[in-house]
């Protein structure tokens, strides 16, 4: 039960940081059956996570898409998170 309110808490966390919000109330009963490992992860990366903008218009996933693919085990370079990249964009003339 004391684990269950620490990761009730641990929850508000990542949703206080979290750009999108959502269908919270299923992400809280995700959050609860992720393994304590995993939370503690998440809770290291997602500053990262956040801040990843691999190109100008991207948008970040939906919270529940975060954690049901286990997006904390993404592989993020830091050079993707300190400036977004311009994308397929067009330099036309005329």
């Amino acid at each position: 039960e004391e684990r269950r309110g620490e990761n009730k808490k641990n929850f508000e966390i990542f949703w206080t940081k979290y750009p999108k919000k959502v269908s919270k109330k299923d992400c809280l009963k995700k959050w609860l059956k992720i393994k304590q490992s995993d939370i503690d992860t998440i809770l290291l990366t997602i500053d990262t996570f956040i801040k990843y903008k691999p190109f100008k218009d991207y948008t970040h996933p939906n919270p529940m898409t975060y954690l049901n693919q286990e997006r904390w085990n993404d592989v993020i370079k830091e050079e993707e998170t300190s400036k977004p990249r311009k994308g397929n964009e067009l330099n036309i003339t005329f």
